[in-house]
């Protein structure tokens, strides 16, 4: 069937608004460039000719309008992805539920965005493994999304191949039978979960009851800013207190609203919602300093200095004399021009006479930390990397170089922590994600290397090596190399 409007081209505002006035979509723009062709395929099926006439039935037909709408949303998941959230399940937040249960309190589990099913699914497999089958009479579990027909494969729970390409024969074995030549996991766990279609960017809509785990995981980067704020609120409102929400590696800062702190459990980060609200693990959001990039933790670090003496610190450098300004840039600059050159003896020189003359700010311990890594004066650069995290606690560079001081000290558990620190302040940074690949391929972590070195890659790609979050790059290649070495490296990883 010839559609006439294909070659034309299709005006897509009049859908775009039903979409808006109907379920308060967000997508942003790459998602809604799905549009067209989702239109174009849905005309074809109902064989109808003119966008006009398909729009009308848009309007009248909710089975129709819910079939569009599934074209749009991505539904790509697997068992076990992001498999460090389900170890802080098992091992730190369930327990604490037990410590403080009462009566017949269940534990109560959802999965926002749950697409096919095996976010939720993977939940419970996890707490059967630590605690025995008998474990699913103590908990609740619930996932919800907007595609109705993913849904119903949720329901079922009859996967392909794919689903498993994070587990091991045994995850199988376990907890799967063979179903035509696909696997359906076993009745206890369909017994164990509910499945409703949900709108969770509808702001009119609520939960009947409170959740102590959230997971909201790869959903939200789909969303623009306000819808994302908007949905994260409706979450917030559902958490019991204490409560806590997951979000995906990628998409944490992105939920830096100031409206829920984070905590580090375990090297992983969840937003959590206590009676007390704060507490010394958490970040509170009133002091995200605004005019910084919002970060999403404070990590805390060694102190180097008596509480009067940090304060004099942060003092100093808000006081800086106006009438230096010029001339501490110039000296600034001076050095760092040095530093790239390759002059490092002379650079580290420079910035020493920054620090004789002016009261040195984080930037002035990071330039020097640069220099002194270079020249293999780790400890020196260490001390100047955590100095820097007691003036500006939540700074990027300072994570990502003392991910590359524990490398170089062969302390790989710490570099692993500080890498992935610098990743949560933000995501994008690829030489993190390029630094982590490289240790996990050393240490046989082929999965993960696999995955870090395909973000490296793509973000290589998107935004060029000179954005690697570091004054001084350190590495002796261009971007067209590392891209190639990435790719090398996937194609090796491939063949394991």
């Amino acid at each position: 069937m010839t559609i006439e409007t294909i070659n034309q081209g299709i005006d897509v505002l009049p859908f775009r608004q039903l979409l808006i006035d109907r379920i308060s979509t967000g997508y942003k723009e790459d998602t809604l460039n799905q549009l067209p062709a989702a239109i174009v395929q849905r005309m074809e099926l109902n064989q109808i000719i003119k966008p006009a006439e398909y729009f009308f039935l848009l309007q009248k037909d909710n089975a129709e309008f819910t079939k569009l709408v599934n074209l749009l949303t991505v539904n790509e998941t697997y068992f076990m992805r992001e498999q460090g959230h389900f170890n802080v399940l098992v091992n730190r937040l369930f327990p604490e539920f037990i410590k403080n249960r009462k009566g017949n309190e269940k534990f109560k589990i959802l999965s926002a965005g749950c697409s096919s099913g095996e976010e939720l699914y993977s939940a419970l497999i996890s707490l059967t493994l630590k605690f025995g089958k008998e474990i699913l009479k103590t908990i609740h579990a619930e996932g919800v999304d907007i595609d109705s027909e993913i849904l119903e494969k949720a329901k079922k729970g009859i996967y392909y191949q794919n689903s498993f390409r994070n587990v091991d024969t045994y995850f199988i074995d376990a907890f799967f039978s063979e179903y035509e030549e696909q696997y359906k996991i076993n009745e206890n766990f369909l017994d164990s979960v509910f499945f409703s279609q949900v709108n969770l960017a509808d702001s009119s809509f609520s939960f009947d009851s409170k959740w102590n785990v959230i997971f909201y995981r790869n959903v939200s980067i789909y969303f623009v800013p306000e819808i994302r704020k908007e949905i994260f609120n409706n979450l917030v409102n559902a958490l019991k207190e204490p409560g806590y929400l997951f979000t995906g590696i990628v998409e944490t800062s992105h939920h830096n609203f100031g409206i829920l702190p984070l905590e580090e459990i375990d090297d992983h980060y969840l937003f959590n919602k206590k009676s007390e609200f704060f507490n010394k693990n958490s970040i509170r959001p009133d002091k995200f300093k605004k005019a910084k990039r919002d970060l999403p933790y404070k990590k805390k670090t060694q102190k180097l200095f008596s509480g009067s003496q940090q304060e004099k610190l942060k003092k100093d450098n808000s006081t800086r004399k106006i009438t230096k300004e010029d001339s501490y840039e110039e000296a600034f600059q001076k050095a760092l021009g040095l530093a790239k050159r390759g002059q490092r003896q002379k650079a580290l020189e420079s910035i020493e006479s920054i620090f004789t003359k002016w009261t040195p700010n984080a930037n002035d311990y990071l330039l020097r930390a640069n220099i002194l890594v270079s020249l293999e004066k780790l400890d020196q650069a260490l001390t100047d990397c955590l100095t820097a995290l007691e003036i500006e606690e939540w700074n990027r560079q300072a994570y990502l170089l003392l991910g590359i001081i524990s490398r170089l000290k062969k302390n790989i558990p710490e570099a692993v922590k500080r890498f992935k620190g610098a990743i949560y302040i933000e995501s994008t940074c690829w030489l993190s994600h390029f630094y982590l690949a490289e240790i996990f391929i050393e240490n046989e972590n082929f999965r993960d290397a696999k995955r870090e070195y395909g973000i490296s890659r793509k973000l290589l790609l998107e935004s060029g090596s000179s954005e690697c979050g570091l004054m001084i790059f350190p590495l002796s290649f261009n971007q067209e190399q590392l891209v190639h070495h990435c790719e090398r490296k996937l194609g090796e990883l491939e063949k394991r």
